[in-house]
């Protein structure tokens, strides 16, 4: 599918999602918010999908909301933003959640707004491990280890929890592949 705002594309298991509006340094504006929220969906639903890497062209990771944008909404500004602050609220939501491990390449100024998005990726590095950090703020301690007991041993039905315990008596170096 084709983008306005970012480039996406998955290759070899990695999801690539490039905010390109290097001529408004990346600014939030509510298409950007809606495809950010859209390729969260993707990834987090396509199984093939084993890590997420979020980049930015130009010199600006993303400068936060897009003021020009806000400016052109007129009297229904107010009305725009929390349409722009739901779509990316949801993505947020989905990258910081989702089973994938999720890298943020700032390679430039991320403020407002564009703070916040990445942040998403800066929870904890792994899927399982991500979401136990994400409840242990609201559960009790007894909660908490029955969600990392089944955390771990719905890990272990995977192939590549097989792989990766057959690779360490064999002494050799797994081949995971996302499943």
């Amino acid at each position: 599918m084709e983008y306005g705002t970012l480039l996406f594309e998955v290759d070899a298991g990695v999801a690539r999602i490039i905010l390109n509006r290097p001529d408004a340094a990346n600014a939030l504006n509510l298409d950007l918010a809606r495809e950010l929220s859209d390729v969260a969906l993707l990834c987090d639903e396509d199984r093939s999908v084993r890590a997420v890497v979020i980049g930015a062209n130009g010199r600006f990771f993303c400068s936060g909301g897009d003021l020009a944008w806000f400016r052109g909404a007129g009297d229904a500004m107010p009305a725009a933003i929390k349409e722009l602050a739901t779509n990316l609220h949801t993505a947020i939501s989905r990258f910081a959640r989702m089973r994938a491990p999720v890298v943020m390449a700032v390679g430039g100024t991320a403020a407002g707004a564009g703070m916040s998005l990445a942040c998403a990726g800066a929870t904890e590095a792994y899927g399982i491990t991500k979401r136990l950090v994400l409840s242990s703020f609201v559960e009790s301690l007894e909660s908490q280890m029955e969600l990392e007991g089944r955390g771990i041993a719905d890990a272990a039905r995977t192939a590549d929890a097989r792989e990766g315990v057959e690779a360490f008596f064999a002494k050799r170096k797994p081949s995971f592949e996302g499943e």
